[in-house]
């Protein structure tokens, strides 16, 4: 890994920290997994899955674990919807004020890639739909 994308994903990481005002620990427990996961998937179409293993001091095959479970985590968990959220904004941000663009896969197909994202899209929508109604509701509540 050169030192520009280094730079980079740590700046991301650090961008990430601040913004959950936690830093992310090396155990395995389940909210510092979801940071790992959230983050590393954001970088994804900036780094290798080498690169990103690299930075948490794993193998590549961990970032693949990640991939695997970023869409049932999207679907089931809030916390990572959250964390997932702030990570990508963490993302843009860095790679703009860095002028990193994302990485060019040949073996990415980007009719595939706009289809996860338009699921991804239309999951937080109805996420969002049903937490305005719970906000409604209990506001309602005397």
């Amino acid at each position: 890994m050169s030192n520009t994308e280094n730079n980079f994903l740590q700046s991301v990481k650090l961008e990430y920290e601040k913004h959950m005002d936690e830093e992310i620990g090396d155990t395995r427990s389940r909210d510092n997994v979801e940071h790992r996961a959230a983050l590393s998937n954001s970088l994804r179409p900036y780094a290798t899955t080498i690169e990103l293993g690299k930075m948490w001091g794993r193998d590549h095959s961990t970032i693949v674990h990640y991939r695997r479970e970023h869409l049932p985590l999207i679907q089931w968990s809030p916390q990572y919807r959250f964390k997932y959220g702030v990570a990508l904004a963490s993302a843009q941000s860095v790679a703009e004020k860095m002028d990193v663009d994302p990485l060019y896969r040949s073996d990415v197909q980007l009719e595939k890639q706009l289809e996860q994202l338009d699921d991804i899209i239309d999951w937080v929508s109805e996420m969002r739909t049903k937490v305005q109604q719970k906000l409604a509701e209990s506001e309602s509540r005397p």
